[in-house]
């Protein structure tokens, strides 16, 4: 028998059922968990059964979703996720900028593991009116002087950083 937890993002309305332990969705909180005997039932996955009819959802994840004050039952999704891979650890590549007011730097990532489920990323800077950082990771050089880009993982809260130098 193994047991299982149930991520509930209210936002999206969806509940991801995954091993009990696997970090959580972003966004998601965990609203309970349940002990499953797949021999009797198997849990199946999103793509291949038809998971609103199974067992799983009318008997475990039902009485877990009204526990935490979720009513309607017709409204949401459920996500059988036994795969869910949690990030370890991630490197900022390059670790430190070098460049000249006005032009612009790409930060990219190496996963550990590489087949991480949630490689969303949070930057932000140290000093916006030294280099600035867009949602995607592009630096920009703005005015003489340095800063900090702070890259921080959703999954695990993870985070490096790259120094970037701005010179004329």
């Amino acid at each position: 028998m193994s047991t299982y937890q149930v991520a509930w993002h209210a936002v999206d309305r969806i509940a991801t059922i995954q091993p009990n332990g696997d970090a959580l969705p972003a966004g998601s909180v965990k609203a309970g968990t349940f002990k499953h005997n797949e021999a009797d039932d198997n849990l199946g996955d999103s793509v291949n059964d038809a998971v609103h009819d199974n067992h799983v959802f009318y008997h475990h994840v039902r009485d877990i979703l009204y526990k935490l004050g979720v009513q309607d039952m017709q409204r949401l999704s459920i996500i059988v996720d036994n795969i869910y891979v949690a990030v370890v650890s991630f490197t900022v590549v390059p670790p430190t900028v070098s460049r000249t007011v006005g032009q612009t730097q790409q930060i990219t990532h190496v996963w550990t593991p590489s087949d991480a489920s949630n490689k969303n990323v949070t930057y932000t800077s140290s000093d916006p009116t030294k280099a600035t950082v867009s949602a995607s990771g592009l630096i920009t050089a703005v005015a003489v002087g340095s800063a900090t880009i702070t890259a921080v993982a959703e999954d695990g809260l993870t985070s490096h950083t790259c120094v970037v130098t701005i010179t004329a």
